[in-house]
Protein backbone atom coordinates (compact mmCIF):
# COMPACT_ATOMS: atom_id res chain seq x y z
CA UNK A 1 0.00 0.00 0.00
CA UNK A 2 1.24 3.52 -0.82
CA UNK A 3 2.13 5.81 2.05
CA UNK A 4 0.54 9.25 2.21
CA UNK A 5 2.87 12.16 2.94
CA UNK A 6 1.62 15.53 4.03
CA UNK A 7 3.51 18.26 2.16
CA UNK A 8 1.92 21.27 3.87
CA UNK A 9 1.71 21.53 7.66
CA UNK A 10 0.80 25.20 8.03
CA UNK A 11 -2.98 24.76 8.20
CA UNK A 12 -5.22 25.21 5.20
CA UNK A 13 -3.25 26.18 2.08
CA UNK A 14 -4.13 29.81 1.25
CA UNK A 15 -5.40 30.72 -2.20
CA UNK A 16 -2.85 32.59 -4.32
CA UNK A 17 -4.73 35.90 -4.04
CA UNK A 18 -4.69 35.55 -0.23
CA UNK A 19 -0.93 35.05 0.03
CA UNK A 20 1.10 38.02 1.22
CA UNK A 21 3.21 39.73 -1.39
CA UNK A 22 6.95 40.03 -0.94
CA UNK A 23 7.80 43.71 -0.70
CA UNK A 24 10.25 45.19 -3.22
CA UNK A 25 10.34 41.93 -5.21
CA UNK A 26 11.36 42.20 -8.86
CA UNK A 27 10.88 39.76 -11.70
CA UNK A 28 13.69 39.25 -14.22
CA UNK A 29 13.64 36.71 -17.03
CA UNK A 30 16.79 34.55 -17.20
CA UNK A 31 15.96 32.58 -20.35
CA UNK A 32 13.10 32.98 -22.82
CA UNK A 33 11.13 29.95 -23.95
CA UNK A 34 11.71 30.35 -27.70
CA UNK A 35 12.25 26.89 -29.24
CA UNK A 36 11.66 28.31 -32.72
CA UNK A 37 14.70 30.61 -32.21
CA UNK A 38 17.10 28.68 -29.99
CA UNK A 39 15.88 25.08 -30.37
CA UNK A 40 15.55 24.40 -26.64
CA UNK A 41 12.21 22.70 -26.14
CA UNK A 42 12.30 22.69 -22.33
CA UNK A 43 14.12 24.24 -19.37
CA UNK A 44 13.97 23.30 -15.69
CA UNK A 45 15.84 23.16 -12.42
CA UNK A 46 17.07 26.74 -12.05
CA UNK A 47 19.84 27.31 -9.51
CA UNK A 48 20.99 30.82 -8.54
CA UNK A 49 24.06 32.04 -6.68
CA UNK A 50 25.81 35.33 -6.22
CA UNK A 51 29.56 35.06 -6.73
CA UNK A 52 32.36 37.52 -7.54
CA UNK A 53 29.82 40.37 -7.67
CA UNK A 54 27.56 38.70 -10.23
CA UNK A 55 24.53 36.43 -10.30
CA UNK A 56 25.09 32.99 -11.80
CA UNK A 57 22.14 30.90 -13.00
CA UNK A 58 22.20 27.31 -14.19
CA UNK A 59 19.43 25.10 -15.55
CA UNK A 60 18.91 21.93 -17.55
CA UNK A 61 17.96 22.20 -21.22
CA UNK A 62 17.59 19.95 -24.22
CA UNK A 63 17.48 21.12 -27.81
CA UNK A 64 17.31 17.86 -29.69
CA UNK A 65 15.12 15.56 -27.60
CA UNK A 66 12.73 15.52 -24.68
CA UNK A 67 13.69 15.56 -21.03
CA UNK A 68 15.94 12.81 -19.60
CA UNK A 69 17.96 12.02 -22.70
CA UNK A 70 21.72 11.98 -23.13
CA UNK A 71 21.54 15.24 -25.10
CA UNK A 72 20.39 17.08 -21.97
CA UNK A 73 22.81 19.77 -20.79
CA UNK A 74 23.48 22.15 -17.93
CA UNK A 75 23.60 25.69 -19.25
CA UNK A 76 24.82 28.73 -17.34
CA UNK A 77 24.17 32.47 -17.65
CA UNK A 78 25.71 35.36 -15.71
CA UNK A 79 24.26 38.76 -14.83
CA UNK A 80 26.30 41.80 -13.79
CA UNK A 81 23.26 44.04 -13.21
CA UNK A 82 21.22 42.10 -10.62
CA UNK A 83 19.32 40.06 -13.20
CA UNK A 84 18.15 42.86 -15.50
CA UNK A 85 20.17 41.37 -18.36
CA UNK A 86 22.02 38.09 -18.83
CA UNK A 87 25.13 37.23 -20.79
CA UNK A 88 24.90 34.51 -23.49
CA UNK A 89 24.39 30.86 -22.61
CA UNK A 90 27.43 28.80 -21.80
CA UNK A 91 27.45 25.04 -21.34
CA UNK A 92 28.80 23.95 -17.96
CA UNK A 93 30.27 20.68 -19.29
CA UNK A 94 30.52 18.86 -22.60
CA UNK A 95 30.61 15.23 -21.47
CA UNK A 96 31.52 12.37 -23.81
CA UNK A 97 29.27 9.64 -25.20
CA UNK A 98 25.82 9.17 -23.72
CA UNK A 99 26.60 10.96 -20.43
CA UNK A 100 24.21 13.82 -19.68
CA UNK A 101 24.92 16.57 -17.15
CA UNK A 102 21.70 18.39 -16.29
CA UNK A 103 20.36 20.75 -13.62
CA UNK A 104 21.55 20.89 -10.03
CA UNK A 105 22.47 23.30 -7.25
CA UNK A 106 25.17 25.80 -6.29
CA UNK A 107 27.10 26.18 -3.05
CA UNK A 108 29.22 29.22 -2.18
CA UNK A 109 31.90 27.93 0.17
CA UNK A 110 34.52 30.47 1.15
CA UNK A 111 35.77 32.04 -2.06
CA UNK A 112 34.75 29.02 -4.15
CA UNK A 113 31.56 28.49 -6.14
CA UNK A 114 30.60 24.82 -6.40
CA UNK A 115 28.04 23.29 -8.74
CA UNK A 116 26.54 19.89 -7.94
CA UNK A 117 24.74 18.64 -11.04
CA UNK A 118 22.39 15.71 -11.57
CA UNK A 119 23.80 13.40 -14.23
CA UNK A 120 22.93 10.14 -15.94
CA UNK A 121 23.74 7.88 -18.87
CA UNK A 122 21.32 7.41 -21.76
CA UNK A 123 17.91 8.07 -20.32
CA UNK A 124 17.50 9.34 -16.77
CA UNK A 125 15.03 6.63 -15.82
CA UNK A 126 15.92 3.68 -13.56
CA UNK A 127 18.88 1.92 -15.10
CA UNK A 128 20.33 5.21 -16.34
CA UNK A 129 22.92 5.26 -13.54
CA UNK A 130 21.72 8.56 -12.05
CA UNK A 131 24.41 10.32 -10.01
CA UNK A 132 25.79 13.74 -8.99
CA UNK A 133 28.89 15.40 -10.41
CA UNK A 134 30.72 18.32 -8.80
CA UNK A 135 32.33 21.31 -10.49
CA UNK A 136 34.12 24.40 -9.20
CA UNK A 137 34.23 27.76 -10.93
CA UNK A 138 37.74 28.83 -11.87
CA UNK A 139 38.57 31.76 -9.56
CA UNK A 140 38.03 35.11 -11.31
CA UNK A 141 36.10 33.63 -14.26
CA UNK A 142 32.63 34.50 -12.92
CA UNK A 143 33.69 38.10 -12.25
CA UNK A 144 34.78 38.31 -15.87
CA UNK A 145 31.35 37.07 -16.98
CA UNK A 146 32.61 33.85 -18.57
CA UNK A 147 32.71 31.15 -15.91
CA UNK A 148 35.06 28.27 -16.55
CA UNK A 149 34.35 25.08 -14.64
CA UNK A 150 36.70 22.44 -13.29
CA UNK A 151 35.16 18.96 -13.28
CA UNK A 152 35.69 17.31 -9.87
CA UNK A 153 34.01 14.06 -10.93
CA UNK A 154 31.27 11.94 -9.40
CA UNK A 155 30.51 12.74 -5.76
CA UNK A 156 27.36 10.63 -5.23
CA UNK A 157 25.95 7.53 -6.96
CA UNK A 158 22.86 5.40 -6.46
CA UNK A 159 20.29 7.78 -7.93
CA UNK A 160 21.28 10.88 -5.94
CA UNK A 161 20.12 14.09 -7.66
CA UNK A 162 20.70 17.34 -5.70
CA UNK A 163 17.61 19.49 -5.31
CA UNK A 164 18.79 22.03 -2.75
CA UNK A 165 22.03 23.64 -1.65
CA UNK A 166 24.03 21.35 0.66
CA UNK A 167 23.43 22.11 4.33
CA UNK A 168 26.18 22.39 6.92
CA UNK A 169 25.81 19.65 9.54
CA UNK A 170 26.38 20.03 13.28
CA UNK A 171 29.84 18.45 12.94
CA UNK A 172 30.95 21.26 10.61
CA UNK A 173 30.90 19.11 7.47
CA UNK A 174 28.54 19.13 4.51
CA UNK A 175 28.61 15.39 4.02
CA UNK A 176 30.20 12.51 5.82
CA UNK A 177 31.01 9.19 4.23
CA UNK A 178 32.27 6.50 6.57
Amino acid sequence: MDKVYKLWTGGEMPRSEEMPQVEDAQFHLIQDYEPQKNGYNWLKGVALAQHEGRWVASFGQNATKSENNATEMANVRVSADDGVSWEPLKNLDDPPGDLAVSHGVFLNHGDQLWAFMGSFYGRGRPGGRVHTRAYTAVPGSVGEGAPEWQNKGVVAWDGFWPLQEPLLMENGQYIHIS
